[in-house]
């Protein structure tokens, strides 16, 4: 079987109407964009929303792409603005759950150990400023460049750079006293 790059699919979709090239494309990038929307907005049903409502808009305005930039932030930057968009509605009234990790079956302590390190890091994550906690996302968790994330983010690149230290900072020190990541 011929694997298509990106940009054929998105060709068939725009110049054929061929949904199925489109879902290629969103099974290709829909878990790296579930995950970074988890992050953001702490909320898995949310989340998923936000993702499929992101898919939307962007088989919508799929022939506006330009084939200079990469899909992948295209599509985050897509993300991103429906997931603002969605928080001025809902004026900051989201939930602080975090995901739930209970149902990971590990045998033995260091499966025990990886759920409350991963507990505890997300605990962690919950507390930066929102802008941190999405650099953080795009730029580890995602793999973007910083130049990438601040093109997602609308925002400058040493604004990105920033808030990733000061979110690597805070990370540093809250990890360094467990006890204090739960109680916030």
């Amino acid at each position: 079987m011929i694997e298509f790059g990106d940009q054929q699919l998105i060709d068939l979709v725009v110049k054929a109407g061929n949904q199925r090239a489109f879902a290629i494309l969103v099974n290709r990038h829909q878990s790296g964009l579930r995950a970074s929307l988890r992050q953001w907005c702490q909320n898995d049903a949310l989340a998923d929303d936000l993702a499929q409502e992101t898919f939307l808009k962007a088989f919508r305005k799929l022939d506006s792409f330009q084939s200079n930039a990469k899909l992948s932030t295209w599509l985050y930057r897509i993300a991103y603005n429906t997931f603002l968009d969605y928080k001025k509605i809902k004026k900051n009234n989201f939930q602080d759950t975090f995901e739930d990790i209970d149902n990971v079956h590990s045998a033995g302590d260091s499966g025990l150990e990886q759920v409350q390190q991963a507990r505890d890091l997300n605990q962690a994550l919950a507390q930066l400023p929102e802008a941190q906690r999405q650099s953080i996302d795009l730029c580890y968790t995602q793999g973007m460049s910083h130049s990438e994330a601040a093109e997602v983010m609308q925002c400058p690149v040493g604004s990105v750079k920033s808030h990733v230290q000061r979110a690597k900072q805070k990370l540093k020190a809250l990890l360094a006293m467990p006890s204090q990541v739960s109680s916030g």
